[in-house]
């Protein structure tokens, strides 16, 4: 504390209670050069040049890199504030402070975006700046001048933004019975694998729905000669999961408000945590809505065994499967493990990025939830099987893209003409497995149903699996196919089978099919 202060022609003398001091007349004033020089506006994975799209509603960071040019000091207590503008009109809660508060810069020290507190500034955007629109962003350093500087036009980044309409994305979770228990939505961590889910994908409308009816085996009885249910056996049972989940859901309408809303729902089976799955924790079908997913448990070790984003795993493995439903295939990490790998993938397999630490052309993963920036060295895509795995800008940006599934496999496997259900008074829908090893297959019994009694999301699903005649002088020759026959044995339908494409499982299980066509008359 500094007791007596007065100038003199001996310059400024002033005293403590360790002694007296004296500051030359003439001492060059302590001038400083502070400067803003870069920033992100991130969602969980950007670059500095903002290449990644933004999406309304989603929960995002604005991190805001600075150095000290010149002075021959520390520069300590240094704030910087970010201002937010729609229409010219400054939004409520501007200028926003920083969520890490001051910071100290020092001369010949550069930011990294690796990590948070080193000549940086965090901002969480409230939620009303991140409305579907342009955001008008203006950060500032040292904006009340408490720090004397030699220039400030360095000191000032301006930037508009565009936010994008979210769509709504619905999941439809379905409890299946295993040999170890029930999975269920009130699970241990239940929520927190969703949480993470959802930071990894370019949504923030999520609506989730649980079926009251669980999902067993069908199993017959000798006793009572009749089906009973019975647990899946895991893990050689994943396929059947996955089929019967797709069988479900393609008997049924959506829930009316993702119907009304032109979302594309997707059906998640919840396997009990204590389940013995082997080594695969979940499975989906590449060319249909459905997947299931083992839940986590107290065993899946969070923070601080692993960094907090990489909790819990089954959340990754819930965004990785949801994704296979989009046609997102695998990367190539570790390397030669995974099969069904996207050739296309633009970086080294193991990382998110690997271009130079400070190329604006770089991405940067970062959990919104703990501040925590995730290096891209360091971890790998979402599509890989690494232990700590993020969206790539790569796999970000391909998920924002798409709406819907992918073309219908019975379609693209011939270029015969697709029938139009819609126009027929009464639509077959006949499903089956195959067990492609033991040249083995299974009809389940089949349905015909008048046109107009179909759900709209039904009638689009079975629309999805409409199959085309097969033709004996078409080309290729399909490797399945049904037909149907009167009571004299005449071909009355025949039609191409495509089966069901399911990634993640386990070799050598069986694959289902579904198609739907017209009734003969």
């Amino acid at each position: 504390q500094m007791d007596y202060l007065a100038a003199s022609r001996l310059g400024i003398i002033y005293a403590d209670d360790d002694g007296i001091y004296r500051v030359e007349p003439d001492i060059s004033p302590l001038i400083k050069d502070l400067a803003l020089d870069a920033w992100e506006v991130t969602q969980g994975i950007q670059s500095l040049d903002h290449d990644v799209p933004l999406v309304a509603g989603k929960p995002t960071v604005v991190r805001v890199y600075g150095a000290l040019l010149e002075g021959t000091t520390p520069a300590e207590g240094v704030a910087v504030e970010l201002r937010g503008f729609r229409g010219g009109v400054e939004l409520a809660g501007s200028p926003l402070t920083a969520l890490n508060g001051l910071q100290s810069l020092v001369l010949g020290e550069a930011w990294d975006r690796g990590y948070t507190g080193l000549h940086d500034w965090l901002f969480r955007l409230p939620d009303s700046w991140s409305n579907s629109g342009d955001l008008h962003l203006e950060a500032s350093i040292n904006p009340q001048t408490f720090v004397q500087e030699s220039r400030t036009d360095n000191n000032t980044l301006v930037g508009d933004f565009h936010f994008w309409p979210s769509a709504v994305k619905c999941l439809y979770f379905v409890p299946v019975r295993t040999h170890g228990g029930i999975g269920r939505m009130d699970d241990p961590y239940f929520w927190q694998m969703v949480e993470l889910y959802k930071q990894m994908w370019p949504i923030s409308d999520l609506r989730l729905y649980q079926s009251w009816s669980i999902l067993a085996e069908p199993e017959w009885s000798w006793r009572t000669l009749s089906f009973r249910d019975g647990p899946f056996e895991m893990p050689g049972d994943g396929d059947l999961v996955i089929f019967h989940l797709w069988l479900g859901d393609t008997l049924s309408d959506d829930p009316d408000i993702c119907e009304d809303d032109g979302a594309w729902m997707q059906v998640v089976g919840m396997v009990d945590a204590y389940t013995d799955t082997g080594r695969v924790n979940g499975q989906a079908y590449l060319d249909g809505a459905q997947s299931w997913v083992k839940l986590p448990s107290e065993w899946d070790h969070g923070p601080p065994y692993r960094q907090p984003w990489t909790w819990p795993r089954s959340g990754s493995t819930l965004a990785h499967e949801l994704a296979h439903n989009y046609d997102r295939k695998h990367v190539d990490c570790p390397e030669g493990v995974p099969d069904d790998v996207d050739g296309s993938y633009p970086y080294a397999p193991c990382m998110l990025d690997d271009g130079p630490p400070l190329a604006v052309t770089t991405n940067y993963g970062f959990h919104i939830n703990t501040l925590s920036p995730i290096t891209p060295t360091g971890t790998a895509d979402l599509m890989s099987y690494a232990a700590s795995r993020w969206p790539s800008d790569w796999t970000y940006k391909a998920l924002f893209a798409m709406t819907g599934p992918s073309s219908a496999a019975s379609v693209e496997a011939t270029s015969l003409a697709v029938p139009d259900l819609a126009n027929a008074s009464t639509v077959v829908f006949a499903s089956g497995v195959v067990t492609e090893t033991a040249g083995q297959g299974a009809l389940l019994p089949a349905w015909v149903h008048p046109t107009t009694s179909l759900g709209k999301s039904v009638l689009q699903k079975w629309q999805a699996l409409a199959a085309p005649e097969r033709r004996v002088e078409a080309a290729p020759v399909p490797d399945y196919y049904i037909r149907l026959r009167d009571a004299k044995g005449v071909i009355l339908e025949d039609r191409v089978v495509s089966l069901l494409t399911s990634i993640d499982g386990v070799a050598a299980s069986p694959a289902g099919f579904g198609i739907a066509f017209p009734a003969p008359s």
